[in-house]
């Protein structure tokens, strides 16, 4: 429905609703009579900060917003009289707006985070700025993205790098096509942002809800590993027997578990902190430069803040000899533990899963399977250029890894004291996330918690 047919049934219903959430100030930009006209009815004084962040509106009224709302964004702002009549401009495009999934990939490096923090720098900042240079969004959707249904499946911390970010939103589809969208976006991102694709959802798609699972990376120097009455050297190499007593050790993680000592906020009694993880493993060790590395890969349904950098955190300090095996069932159980966070260096969102979704929609001939695989050089071509050189580079120079073992004494593997005491690095963000690292939760937020890490 066009804006102008929507403020010409409703008008004054439409600037009521939008004095509660920010369309408000457009609102009363481009309709200042009605403005004044609703103010002098109603004596209804400005809203309160809480009241913008909680509208009561019911399901009807949220239909006619979300409506108006889409019409606002594409630039189909209508001129409104006194009266309460409204026309659009003849010469203004009417685009048509529809959901689609984003696959993005980025380097963490110099980035608070994912998730959009005014004053800060964070990935989805740059992205939304992009957009809007390359005129597929308004500037009033890049300060308010809710109006476009934009949506993460993941929330990765500061720090934290992503092959396949996937991110759910409205664009229009009467404008250009997806590949040329893409490519006015990404002239407009610095080389460490990419948007792969875009591919067309159905309209009820969420990118974080209809996730199935995700498939996090955590690469580690096997330095750190070394027996803790040994001293740390780089020239350190992992034997075969170790590797596959770290595998055996990853397997507790397997199957459900309470995992409120492994994140942030978080009780026992919290049905949120039980989470379900499918697979969990170790690489072989392989060389770079003049370090050896090993990769550990989790998938999960979805994971908390912190979770998967305690989770390896926990295996160095037993493969190292500061705790035992007993401690993971342990740390399953009521007692708050204090448990070691290794660094958010290594970490990387690999792959989200749809697989339910794809199974439904992949094959109904409008939409596609929202797998990427098309893509998988690209995706690759971008981690060898940018993501992994962050990682090597970082090491060698002994600005992460390195320096967090000199700390790890520190963690008592027993009963947490009131300040939580856990190594940290300056790569650390503040925990403003209770939710999963994927908020999915997780370190990647599922952003059911999609905070990563």
């Amino acid at each position: 429905m066009l804006c102008a047919e929507i403020v010409r049934n409703r008008p004054a219903k439409f600037f009521d609703l939008c004095r509660l959430v920010p369309l408000r100030s457009w609102c009363t930009s481009i309709m200042p009579e009605l403005a004044e006209k609703r103010e002098a009815e109603s004596g209804v004084v400005e809203v309160t900060e809480n009241q913008a962040k909680k509208p009561k509106l019911d399901e009807k009224d949220r239909t006619y917003l979300t409506q108006a709302s889409e019409a606002i964004v594409m630039n189909n702002a209508p001129q409104v009289t006194a009266d309460g009549s409204a026309e659009t401009k003849a010469t203004e495009q009417k685009w048509k707006l529809k959901k689609f999934a984003m696959c993005l990939t980025y380097c963490g490096k110099g980035y608070l985070g994912l998730q959009k923090n005014p004053g800060f720098k964070t990935i989805e900042g740059d992205l939304l700025e992009a957009c809007v240079k390359a005129g597929v969004i308004t500037p009033e959707s890049a300060e308010y993205p809710q109006g476009i249904s934009f949506q993460r499946a993941a929330r990765t911390d500061k720090g934290v790098s992503a092959a396949r970010q996937i991110l759910s939103l409205k664009l229009p589809t009467t404008k250009e096509p997806p590949e040329e969208m893409v490519r006015k976006i990404n002239e407009h991102l610095v080389d460490q942002i990419r948007v792969i694709g875009l591919k067309r959802v159905t309209k009820n798609f969420n990118s974080k809800n209809n996730a199935d699972a995700r498939t996090y990376l955590y690469i580690c120097p096997t330095f750190a590993f070394t027996p803790h009455d040994q001293v740390v050297n780089e020239s350190y190499r992992l034997p075969s027997e170790r590797v596959e007593e770290i595998n055996r050790l990853l397997k507790m993680y397997i199957g459900c578990h309470n995992f409120h000592n492994f994140t942030s906020g978080k009780l026992y009694t919290e049905a949120s902190a039980k989470r379900v993880l499918f697979e969990v493993d170790c690489s072989s060790p392989f060389m770079v430069g003049k370090l050896e590395y090993v990769q550990f890969r989790l998938k999960g349904q979805s994971f908390m803040l912190h979770q998967i950098r305690k989770m390896v955190g926990t295996i160095i300090g037993i493969m190292r000899g500061y705790t035992t095996e007993a401690f993971i069932t342990r740390a399953f159980g009521p007692e708050k533990l204090d448990v070691p966070k290794a660094p958010p260096l290594g970490l990387m969102l690999d792959t989200v899963h749809y697989t339910r979704y794809d199974d439904r929609y992949g094959g109904d001939g409008s939409h596609e399977t929202i797998t990427w695989e098309e893509y998988q050089d690209v995706v690759h071509n971008f981690k060898v250029k940018h993501i992994l050189p962050n990682i090597w580079d970082t090491e060698e120079n002994g600005e992460s890894m390195i320096g967090w073992l000199a700390d790890l004494d520190i963690c008592t593997f027993d009963l947490a004291r009131v300040h939580e005491s856990v190594p940290k690095t300056v790569q650390d963000a503040p925990e403003d996330d209770v939710h999963s690292d994927d908020e999915s939760d997780v370190e990647g937020h599922a952003d059911t918690d999609d905070k990563l890490l």
